[in-house]
């Protein structure tokens, strides 16, 4: 996404035996069609079964290998909007702890100029939003504030890997003894 890559992303199943593969199609990093082994009747509902994958090969083609347009699904795709409602059915924990350890130790905030439209938040997962805007506070802060920590994993996973939070030192305060 983040290299805007044009071309095919093939993905096979990760049980042995099963045939096929999803075909993903990429144009200046964004998903804009998909030949997929589960048809589905929209390109966002079609990918999201590929997040429950644990393990799969994979391959990246730099060119169009849906062949056949007859089983092909074409729309656009929000890649932040997808990963958020991904993750919504389930989530793997040690990525998600994996991404948010490279703040430890700091605050985040806010990216100025994120746009969230994009992600298609529920209101929940906006409140949480709401919360980041009222200014930096390290992470553990953020997931007792949240009242909902679930929600706040997701959604500081999702604003991490697309670039809508960054780390931010909080001023330190001295104590007159």
């Amino acid at each position: 996404h983040r290299k805007k890559l044009a071309g095919t992303l093939a993905v096979w199943p990760d049980a042995p035996g099963t045939p096929g593969q999803d075909r993903i199609l990429f144009k200046n990093g964004q998903v804009i069609a998909a030949k997929l082994v589960e048809p589905a009747s929209a390109l966002d509902r079609g990918l999201l079964p590929l997040f429950r994958r644990t393990r799969a090969a994979y391959a990246f083609y730099a060119e169009d290998l849906l062949g056949d347009r007859s089983a092909v699904v074409s729309g656009h795709v929000d890649t932040n909007a997808l990963v958020l409602a991904a993750m919504r059915g389930g989530m793997r924990e040690d990525v998600v702890d994996g991404i948010l350890a490279r703040f430890d130790g700091s605050a985040v905030r806010l990216i100025a100029g994120y746009d969230f439209g994009k992600l298609g938040a529920l209101p929940k997962e906006m409140g949480f939003i709401e919360l980041l805007r009222a200014g930096p506070s390290p992470i553990p802060s953020l997931l007792v504030q949240s009242g909902d920590p679930k929600i706040a994993r997701r959604m500081l996973y999702v604003l991490a890997i697309s670039q809508g939070i960054e780390p931010y030192a909080l001023p330190v305060v001295a104590h007159e003894e």
